[in-house]
């Protein structure tokens, strides 16, 4: 027999022993206790923190490659094409694409260098599902 269908049929006896021994009251969810609002924004915060980790990554990598960060008037662009003004870097490799640049809510990832918050490195943050800066729904690498 082969292993995958042992599997399958391991899976079956262990679903089918829990369904017997667990009553479906204490599986099933009650509709009352999902709140899809809250789900959902939790899940865009989540995926615009995780959407930010990578930037940073890419920013880390731009500076190892090129000896320096991109300025802030060269932006996060840097790191999909090669900056034609300002400081260049001693190799260029594109490090994301043009959509990485955009956070869930349709707004540019912002970047600071120095940060305001960040002084001794750089700002990079969305300015959340309001568009403004400054404001409590902004999600950043602090």
């Amino acid at each position: 027999m082969k292993v995958s269908k042992m599997r399958k049929i391991l899976l079956a006896c262990i679903l089918g022993a829990l369904t017997q021994a667990l009553p479906l009251s204490a599986i099933a969810v009650p509709a009352s206790s999902v709140k899809i609002p809250e789900a959902k924004k939790s899940l865009e915060e989540g995926e615009c923190a995780g959407m930010i980790k990578a930037l940073h990554t890419a920013l880390i990598r731009y500076k190892t490659r090129g000896g320096l960060y991109p300025t802030t008037k060269q932006g996060l662009g840097a790191l999909v094409v090669k900056p034609l003004e300002g400081p260049q870097p001693k190799r260029f490799k594109s490090l994301v694409k043009p959509d990485a640049l955009i956070d869930p809510y349709g707004n540019l990832f912002r970047y600071c260098l120095p940060g305001t918050i960040n002084p001794k490195s750089f700002d990079l943050f969305s300015v959340g599902k309001d568009g403004k800066e400054g404001t409590a729904d902004d999600i950043g690498n602090w």
